[in-house]
């Protein structure tokens, strides 16, 4: 009975899929279809209403197989919980690697910008020290080097 059940389930599933991309097809269809006629007042309202219908029957259609599928992640879940949280953990570990692949880039970013500060500007200004009152040079700040202030864990 639970194999009848299943098959049912499965040819179901395949009809909602055929319905789907059939319905996605007459959508297409009124945009693609070449039918030589002239576009009067009332071609143009037929073609709207046809549109129309066609995208109605497709949202049908999706929120339908849409219920198929959260039925059966449903069940899925009853049967198998550790199966969710495997699906969780994968899904945290894919958002730890996208995000430390984020901050890997924000860190280039801050040395490329801390490497253009640093680095002197151009002209006679920029290199000369400033003299104080007793005549001599005044030292040198130390500019920072390539050392980055925040450090990722």
């Amino acid at each position: 009975m639970a194999a009848d059940s299943h098959s049912n389930l499965l040819s179901h599933n395949t009809n909602l899929v055929d319905d789907f991309e059939e319905a996605f097809q007459g959508i297409i269809s009124g945009f693609t279809k070449e039918d030589g006629l002239s576009h009067t007042q009332d071609n143009k309202e037929e073609l709207r209403t046809d549109a129309e219908q066609n995208v109605a029957k497709f949202i049908e259609v999706a929120k339908q197989l849409e219920t198929f599928f959260l039925q059966r992640r449903m069940q899925i879940s009853v049967l198998k919980p550790e199966q969710l949280v495997k699906e969780d953990c994968t899904e945290l570990k894919q958002e730890l690697a996208r995000k430390d692949e984020l901050i890997k880039k924000h860190y280039e970013k801050i040395s490329i910008w801390l490497n253009m500060l640093g680095e002197p500007q151009p002209g006679p200004v920029a290199n000369a020290a400033p003299i104080l009152s007793e005549g001599a040079p005044a030292p040198q700040q130390q500019q920072p080097g390539n050392t980055m202030p925040f450090q990722h864990r």
